[in-house]
């Protein structure tokens, strides 16, 4: 298991670093990992919900993530 962390401001970048990281999951076969445990720090409550949506619209879906806000830490 590896650690990544990356900080970005709100917005479209954001959402496209994210999408990019969670593609960039992979096994050692090479083959994409839906079950890849990946937990995602959010300002508030508002923007985890925010990015909850976002993943849950993408095609073929991915499990195993958390969102969880800044101050839960």
């Amino acid at each position: 298991m590896s650690l990544t962390v990356s900080a970005h401001s709100y917005g479209r970048d954001a959402e496209r670093a994210l999408i990019e990281a969670i593609d960039r999951l992979k096994t050692d076969s090479g083959q994409s990992d839906p079950f890849a445990s990946v937990t995602v720090v959010v300002p508030t409550s508002l923007a985890g919900y925010h990015i909850r949506r976002l993943l849950g619209r993408r095609p073929g879906g991915v499990v195993n993530v958390q969102v969880k806000p800044l101050r839960a830490l």
